[in-house]
């Protein structure tokens, strides 16, 4: 029997023959074909799974719904795609704790789902979320504009189980929010990209559903401007759920994917005079949110504010997953939007409104049309660039000299640039993740640790780690 079938058969072994499969192009990563497709139904079939490719020294690659695999670089090789949808359980919902515990391959969407029979959610809106696997939304710490109340995954992840490069299992954590002792896992596997081990199941910590929320779309005719204001509101004592804010064309984007709604007032597509949306949701007890709602008003002093939209209650979950949503390839903003590039900056926040200007005259000079969505408190900006445009400019390597001088210039104020979506002619051009930073050698050691022959997603993560 030659090596191949042997290793198949062994796979088999594990998980039966019925979820071993090799029609592997679907979970081709960036031209790298795995050889097979392996179904873990448990946590013991993963850590049998890991156990044997490391004996073989063949490479995993974790995979969930696949909606992430666009962030980092090309794995340097990967022999084993390893499907986690079969870890689909929710295995413990406490309410009264505010604690839930799922398998890894649970969607964001089905979870959401049973907690909503109890009026509680975990607050949590990354791009593309309802249909990604909690293990891949952990693995790469994407979030959304409810981070300004509720904080990233880091904040609401607090126990983990995971299987390192050898098949071992362990656990970090707890299951009670309480308890803040001991080595945090859960924090470490937070945005390790599947590089040092494979999330079986995770613990999360929940908040009851907002009572009442209003959001409110404050108009400008400057999106720098827009981002002073909502720098400037932010240091106020007020403390809405969400905060964002959309440059022209983003808002153009979001008028095609929410004309659907009823309120096309607030989506001036055709308006040139508008350049961008602040966009805030205050969430609570009513009259909470009315008094915030006022004050807010109050506050607005931008000379290049336009006017404002109240967004009808019905319509404030798609508005803001809409926004929630512009940084993702597969998004639904725009019925025929094909995107090209996806640039993270991410910051010391108060330097994003010096910064949103400078992007702003940079794509000018250049000739680049590009959407911008800002989180202000978080310091992160995201540049998207729709592929083609007339100059082809977010086709290929033309677009690398732009990049490299803004990273230059954001290296300089203590922050960084990752590309997470680009194409073939970009990436040979450009370093998609930046240079290494001074946790750098941690990193390294925390892989040697974990997963000393590189054998999960190698060379996927920064560094080539």
């Amino acid at each position: 029997m030659a090596a191949k079938d042997r290793e198949l058969v062994a796979l088999a072994d594990i998980v039966g023959a019925g979820y071993v499969s090799q029609d592997t192009a679907p979970y081709t990563v960036m031209g790298v074909e795995p050889q097979w497709v392996v179904s873990p139904a448990s946590e013991e079939e993963v850590s049998a799974i890991l156990s044997l490719a490391h004996n073989l020294q063949v490479a995993v690659i974790p995979w969930g719904y696949g909606h992430q695999q666009h962030i980092g670089l090309p794995p340097r090789r990967g022999e084993i795609a390893l499907s986690l949808r079969r870890l689909d359980r929710i295995l413990e919902y406490e309410p009264a704790d505010l604690t839930v515990t799922v398998q890894a391959g649970c969607t964001l969407g089905a979870l959401q789902a049973r907690l909503q029979s109890a009026r509680q959610w975990l607050p949590y809106d990354p791009p593309q979320g309802a249909a990604s696997s909690l293990g891949g939304l952990i693995a790469t710490n994407i979030s959304g504009p409810h981070r300004y109340r509720y904080g990233t995954l880091r904040d609401l992840v607090i126990r983990t189980r995971v299987v390192q490069g050898d098949g071992m299992a362990f656990t970090g954590g707890a299951k009670v929010v309480k308890n803040v002792s001991g080595y945090d896992l859960p924090r470490l596997m937070v945005g390790s990209f599947g590089t040092l081990g494979v999330i079986t199941e995770a613990t999360f910590k929940l908040q009851p559903m907002l009572k009442t929320s209003q959001t409110v779309l404050f108009s400008y005719h400057s999106f720098p401007a827009a981002v002073a204001q909502a720098a400037a509101l932010l240091s106020t004592a007020l403390v809405p759920v969400a905060v964002a804010v959309c440059n022209a064309n983003a808002v153009q984007a979001l008028s095609a994917s929410l004309s659907h709604l009823d309120f096309p007032a607030a989506l001036p597509s055709g308006d040139a005079t508008l350049a961008g949306w602040l966009a805030l949701r205050f969430g609570g007890v009513a009259g909470e949110v009315e008094r915030q709602v006022r004050e807010t008003r109050q506050l607005i002093q931008s000379p290049g504010y336009v006017g404002e939209i109240t967004v009808p209650a019905a319509a404030q979950a798609a508005v803001w997953q809409a926004i929630a949503d512009l940084p993702a390839p597969q998004g639904k903003v725009g019925p025929s939007r094909q995107v090209g590039l996806i640039a993270k900056i991410a910051l010391p926040p108060q330097q994003l409104p010096e910064v949103s200007a400078q992007v702003q005259r940079m794509a000018g000079a250049a000739g680049l049309s590009l959407q911008a969505v800002a989180h202000p408190a978080a310091g992160i900006l995201y540049l998207i660039g729709e592929s083609p445009d007339q100059a082809g400019h977010t086709q290929g390597a033309s677009l690398a000299p732009w990049i490299n001088t803004l990273r230059q210039d954001i290296t300089g104020r203590e922050g960084t640039v990752v590309i997470e979506y680009y194409t073939d002619q970009l990436r040979q051009a450009t370093d998609i993740w930046g240079p290494t930073s001074s946790s750098f050698p941690m990193m390294v050691a925390l892989k040697n640790k974990f997963d000393p022959h590189r054998l999960l997603n190698p060379g996927r993560f920064v560094g080539d780690l």
